[in-house]
């Protein structure tokens, strides 16, 4: 079990806190020179970020507000997006599971559905293959709800599977039964979080960021709030 968590400068980019080895990666793989600045215009924002100049951020949330886009968060006070797992993100965490548990089974499907069309958009690189597919799975057992086991996730994977969805990536039906071939025997019984070596770490971080932040973002529309 990982008893300490490794400080990682995170960036924020399309709702999703990305590890910047990661960002950077995905830029290359963007395939064109403009999809890649999209993902380095993030390094930037966080340089303004870290150094005192959040009011040139302010405006880009400005301008977000007034497409209706999701804005892009700020640090308070002392707070750095160089940080480890605290207790502001846990309580998040428990909020936005909270909310899930209280849906309808459809509207469960929607979220999921969602955050998947949201990850395949905007998160290139981080879904590779249908083995990717045990990290939607542990996402979803470990964060939302430990009654979802691997049989019950086959047809949840089917429902959730967004139209656009390129077959290739698609869950087969022996899929999941590859998944003591990439964890070792030490982390089956862990959440993905507490593994030593989780295979699908950066997936299950961008998926869950994605989806938390679309459940806490409809909880306070919802309420009449702005996220």
């Amino acid at each position: 079990m990982r008893n300490e968590k490794e400080e990682v400068q995170y960036i924020w980019l399309d709702g999703a806190t990305i590890k910047e080895d990661l960002l950077v990666t995905m830029a290359k793989r963007s395939g064109n020179m403009a999809l890649a600045e999209h993902n380095i215009l993030a390094l930037y924002r966080q340089v303004l970020i870290d150094n005192g100049l959040g009011e040139y951020v302010k405006v880009e949330n400005d301008i977000r507000s007034h497409y209706n886009a999701m804005p892009v968060p700020m640090k308070d006070g002392g707070d750095n997006t160089t940080r480890t797992y605290n207790k502001k993100e846990q309580e998040a965490d428990d909020k936005a599971r909270a909310i899930y548990k209280g849906m309808e089974v459809g509207m469960r499907t929607h979220f999921l559905q969602q955050a998947l069309s949201m990850l395949l958009i905007n998160h290139d690189g981080v879904f590779n293959s249908a083995i990717d597919w045990c990290g939607i799975y542990l996402v979803i057992h470990d964060r939302l709800d430990a009654k979802v086991n691997r049989t019950a996730f086959k047809k949840l994977a089917i429902d959730i599977t967004p139209f656009e969805w390129p077959d290739e990536l698609r869950m087969a039906e022996n899929t999941l039964s590859n998944f003591a071939h990439y964890v070792s025997y030490e982390d089956r019984k862990e959440a993905y979080f507490d593994m030593e070596n989780n295979p699908w770490s950066d997936l299950c971080e961008v998926f869950w960021n994605v989806l938390k932040r679309l459940i806490l973002t409809k909880n306070l529309l919802n309420n009449g709030q702005v996220y």
